[in-house]
């Protein structure tokens, strides 16, 4: 088709095991995933910043299944 864009996408699988006793001996996937945040390759998108005090207006946004990134409470010391 003329003027389409096609996407290619290279997806890298790591798999986590919550019922592990010790953890693995191969931990490249840990320093690999430090270095994606530190060049950009991986970003965090937020969405929206809340105070704790407005945590019913934060999981009723949540509950609307429109949040575009991640939702983030703000916690204050006690």
């Amino acid at each position: 088709m003329f003027g389409s864009i096609i996407w290619s996408y290279n997806y890298t699988h790591y798999y986590f095991d919550p019922n592990a006793k010790t953890a693995s001996a191969n931990n490249d996937w840990i320093e690999q995933c430090g270095d994606f945040l530190k060049n950009g390759t991986v970003k965090c998108v937020v969405d929206k910043v809340y105070d704790w005090k407005d945590h019913k207006e934060a999981f009723s946004y949540m509950a609307t299944q429109r949040a575009q990134g991640k939702l983030i409470m703000n916690v204050e010391k006690f």
